[in-house]
Parts: C-alpha cells; sequence; structure tokens
C-alpha cells in the first residue's frame, strides 16, 4: 500500500525517505490538509477543528466570491462571528494591499482565506505581519504554494518572496477547482514543473553558500510529478 504523504508529514510520522537522512521525522505547522470531491457541509466542522477564537475575518475578491467564498461565508456564521472582506477589483498582491487588509481584519482573531494566490499571499503575508492564524480554502489549482511560509509581495514595484505564516488549514474543494478558469489549471502545471529548477537552485545555494540541501521534498513529489506529466 502506498504512503499518504500528507497524513503522515501532519502526524509527524514520515522520516526523510533518502538514505543519507537523519532518521527523524519531518514536521510541518499545518495542522490539517483536506482534499475531498467536495467539502459543500463541511466548512464549519473544518475550520472549528483549528480553535481560531470567535470572530472570524473571511477574505475573498468578487470572483473567489462567486466560486466559493459566500459558502464558506455562510457555513462560518454557525459557529462565529464573521468580519466580511472582499478586495475590490483584481487586488495585488502588494505592500498596499497587505497594509489595508491589516486594518480590515484588525478586530478578527483569525483570517480565512478563499481564492489562490493573491489571495492566499496576501493572507500569509499579513497575518505573518499581524500574528494571527490562518486558514485557507482553495479557488484553483493554479500555483503550488497553499503551504509555503513564504509569499510573493510587491514592494515599491518590485516582487520579493518574503517570510509568511503557515496556513493551520488548508482546504480543497476538487469539485471547485476543477471549475476554475483553464488559464489558471495550466498555470499550477507550469508551477509544479518549476521544481526541476527549484532543485537546481537549492544545490547551487548549497555548493556556494554552504546551505543545507534538502531533498526530501522532491523525492516526497516525485510520484505525483510522473502522474500530473
Amino acid at each position: 500500500m502506498e504512503v499518504d504523504y500528507i497524513d503522515e508529514i501532519l502526524k509527524g510520522k514520515l522520516v526523510c525517505p533518502e538514505p543519507e537522512g537523519d532518521g527523524k521525522p519531518l514536521s510541518v505547522p499545518t495542522k490539517s490538509v483536506v482534499i475531498e470531491d467536495t467539502l459543500d457541509g463541511m466548512e464549519a466542522d473544518l475550520v472549528s477543528d483549528l480553535g481560531f477564537g470567535e470572530k472570524l475575518a473571511v477574505v475573498y475578491d468578487l470572483n473567489t466570491k462567486e466560486a466559493l467564498g459566500g459558502r464558506v461565508e455562510r457555513a462560518l456564521d454557525s459557529i462565529a462571528k464573521v468580519v466580511s472582506v472582499e478586495l475590490p477589483g483584481r487586488p495585488h498582491a502588494d505592500m498596499e494591499t497587505a497594509e489595508k487588509l491589516a486594518k480590515e481584519t484588525e478586530s478578527a482573531d483569525a483570517l480565512i482565506a478563499v481564492g489562490s494566490g493573491t489571495i492566499n499571499d496576501l493572507c500569509k503575508f499579513t497575518s505573518a505581519c499581524v500574528k494571527k492564524p490562518y486558514a485557507v480554502f482553495g479557488t484553483a489549482p493554479s500555483m503550488n504554494g497553499y503551504t509555503s511560509v513564504n509569499a510573493s509581495i510587491t514592494v515599491n514595484g518590485l516582487k520579493k518572496s518574503l517570510p509568511a505564516c503557515a496556513a493551520m488549514g488548508v482546504f480543497l474543494d476538487l469539485t471547485v477547482l476543477a471549475a476554475a478558469p483553464r488559464r489558471m489549471i495550466l498555470s499550477g502545471l507550469g508551477d509544479s514543473l518549476c521544481s526541476s529548477t527549484a532543485r537546481a537552485d537549492w544545490l547551487l545555494s548549497h555548493l556556494l553558500f554552504s546551505s543545507k540541501d534538502r531533498r526530501e521534498p522532491f523525492l516526497i513529489l516525485d510520484r505525483d510529478e510522473k502522474i500530473l506529466l
């Protein structure tokens, strides 16, 4: 039987699968990753299990509100006081928007992102800045950063990769993801393909600057990448 890598990592049971590993189990700050054909009716329980508090800010834009945000908002209204934050137009993941988001969610105990790249980056970066937890309901398979601990934020016209907060929960409704625009689905495949250059960058950093060369992420993804290709 194949190992469920996500489940094993979340439980802190997966030991580095490479021969030269240190024998210690891998660990991540994320508590829950749920991927199902549909999450309809499960939203409140998924967030409740994270213990976020009594006031939740649900963050979306016009498109992601229609795709999933409205449904999440209604579900969470049964377990907490909901602060609705709709980012206008086509939001950008920049410092100005992040600062506005921090103000609009000031009274909330946690942030709930409903979206993909831009919304997720804004929420994870803002969460790190204000030291509040966050979770994300994905709306498109357009990138591979739902669980990453950095965010692509534009600062003074220059896009930077900045430290961010890990999502405590990542919830992916495959029916919603499959309904995303085709260009966003193709973008996600492109993000997955970049692992080859990422591995080369990681090795180069190790050779030039003596940073640790970690191979575990690539070994764990190898099986799924072959299916994607």
